[in-house]
């Protein structure tokens, strides 16, 4: 049988953001684990490495980068219409 996780163990998996660790995650999270399939898609999830920032990744490339920026309502309109 396996241990039920508590806020302890989702304190080690969310250490950049503990404030966001609480109850209802912690029960969303079992909730979800109970699905079929679920528990492989929240053990999955507790291997992945720590995410790297936007800046992080940008300042290890080193070259030159265009970011384009458009408007949400620009996206929808050329895409879904």
């Amino acid at each position: 049988m396996q241990k039920r996780p508590t806020t302890k163990t989702y304190l080690s998996v969310y250490s950049d953001r503990p404030d966001a660790v609480d109850a209802r995650l912690v029960h969303n999270i079992v909730r979800d684990s109970k699905d079929p399939g679920g528990y492989s898609v929240v053990a999955a999830g507790a291997k992945l490495p720590t995410p790297i920032t936007k800046n992080e990744l940008l300042h290890e490339f080193a070259k030159p980068v265009l970011v384009a920026q458009v408007s949400f309502a620009l996206m929808w309109d050329l895409f879904c219409h």
